[in-house]
């Protein structure tokens, strides 16, 4: 029989996907009772799967993995371009989202997609071919913004954005385990060198920008600076003086109590709505 590598391995809707994992368990309860003569038995288990997929960051349109946390879509994982696993209906949700990049070890910027069941992931025909042919973003592009001033001297960043999806498992689910769209949560961490011109003040509710590219950013409205850790200097060896910062999603502008709001890159409103002019 002959086997098949990852060449032609791609996932529907996305494009620039370097690799991707899934598994699925059954969550069998053994049982022993006196007519098994001292052995172990199961029923029909509860089913589960979750995986992953990882790839580019496209420096023009598409700007971001099609599928944002806590929506739901039709996997379709190929291996060959032809057969893989495929969850059909749109019964796959999305938990996460982790954009990262690193200015110092260089290289394109890269996503994380986390996912898991809202139904059954069944081998089979599973069709998928890349949806663009575009440069990914380098890393060397990369830069933090709070309130559009610019954190400079950025040496690598981290974004992620979570979905708390809820699972449940009912007399209607067919024994797979299914989930509904749980709360939004963010976070952006970011190391830099200090230049001497000061850090982000502790607990400041800031509205945040995570750049791409010099046009190519994400937008945080708001955050709070929740960490300022590792501020690092070495007299003796003369080492650059650095510090890792986090900022925490406060989804609430202070000013007005409104509601916040997450844009991406083509300023679409994936949380949130524009504010009350």
């Amino acid at each position: 029989m002959a086997i098949v590598s990852g060449i032609a391995s791609a996932i529907n809707g996305e494009s620039h996907v370097r690799r991707f994992s899934f598994s699925k368990v059954g969550r069998y309860r053994p049982y022993s009772a006196s007519n098994l003569e001292g052995g172990t038995a199961t029923v029909a288990p509860v089913i589960d799967w979750n995986g992953w997929y990882s790839g580019l960051v496209g420096a023009v349109t598409p700007w971001r993995p099609a599928n944002f946390p806590g929506s739901t879509f039709e996997l379709k994982a190929s291996t060959d371009g032809s057969s893989g696993v495929v969850c059909a209906g749109g019964f796959c949700i999305v938990d996460s989202l982790v954009v990262r990049g690193s200015v110092e070890n260089g290289g394109p910027v890269e996503y994380m997609i986390r996912v898991s069941g809202n139904g059954a992931l069944t081998p089979g025909a599973a069709v998928a071919t890349d949806t663009a042919d575009v440069l990914p973003c380098d890393s060397a592009d990369l830069d933090v913004k709070i309130n559009d001033s610019s954190q400079g001297d950025i040496r690598d960043v981290v974004m992620e954005i979570t979905c708390k999806n809820r699972a449940y498992v009912s007399s209607d689910t067919s024994g797979l385990v299914k989930r509904l769209p749980g709360v939004i949560n963010a976070r952006v961490m970011w190391r830099r060198y200090d230049d001497g011109a000061g850090i982000a003040t502790l607990d400041d509710n800031q509205v945040v920008k995570v750049y791409m590219t010099d046009t190519v950013f994400w937008t945080f409205t708001r955050m709070r600076v929740a960490a300022i850790q590792d501020f690092n200097v070495d007299h003796e060896g003369a080492e650059p003086a650095s510090v890792t910062m986090m900022a925490t999603m406060h989804g609430v502008i202070v000013t007005t109590d409104e509601v916040g709001s997450i844009q991406d890159p083509a300023s679409a409103y994936m949380w949130g709505a524009a504010p009350t002019p």
